[in-house]
């Protein structure tokens, strides 16, 4: 069977763990990226604690809610056929996309070992610059997945750009941390 039909096979029959596994092997491949070709870490210095932090994030946390959280927007977001993605796109970029970059940057900073103090102020430091350039990429991206994908390819869609988007998270959670006092 090819990679794509078994990828819609699974998709159909188990969603959720389909979702789940694509996401943290994205959030993988972006860490990876993140160390190896922004970083330039080589290879004997590649943290792979990091990549294995960044990998249960996008399995345990963000692949399941993003399966969750479109399929409430579907269900719930209503109106004209053309009015629907566009007021998927507001509620994703002004609940979703800040709650996500305040999780992210909290749950990334507990895991490897900032404590509370620290994680504050990363927040304080990266949070608003993140989520600026969050609306520089998203709001498009989103428009585009609501109006021409349907729900069960939302996921892989959001995940696609989001290896880049991964990628940037990545290199901005951990850049800086011996910056953090």
């Amino acid at each position: 069977m090819r990679p794509l039909q078994l990828y819609l096979r699974l998709l159909k029959t188990h969603p959720y763990k389909t979702q789940a596994t694509v996401t943290g092997c994205l959030f993988l491949v972006a860490d990876i990226i993140s160390q190896q070709l922004i970083e330039k870490k080589g290879l004997k210095s590649h943290d792979v604690v990091r990549t294995v932090r960044q990998t249960a994030f996008g399995f345990l946390f963000t692949g399941p809610v993003l399966h969750k959280y479109y399929t409430i927007l579907e269900k719930y977001v209503g109106g004209h056929v053309m009015i629907q993605p566009i007021k998927k796109m507001i509620i994703d970029q002004t609940c979703f996309a800040p709650a996500f970059i305040f999780t992210y940057f909290t749950v990334i900073g507990y895991t490897s070992g900032m404590n509370t103090t620290e994680v504050k102020e990363k927040l304080k430091k990266d949070y608003k610059s993140t989520l600026l350039v969050n609306w520089t990429v998203w709001p498009f991206v989103q428009i585009c997945n609501f109006y021409f994908v349907p729900l069960q390819h939302r996921v892989i869609t959001a995940n696609s750009v989001a290896v880049v988007w991964n990628t940037y998270l990545s290199w901005k959670a951990n850049a800086v941390k011996k910056d953090v006092a």
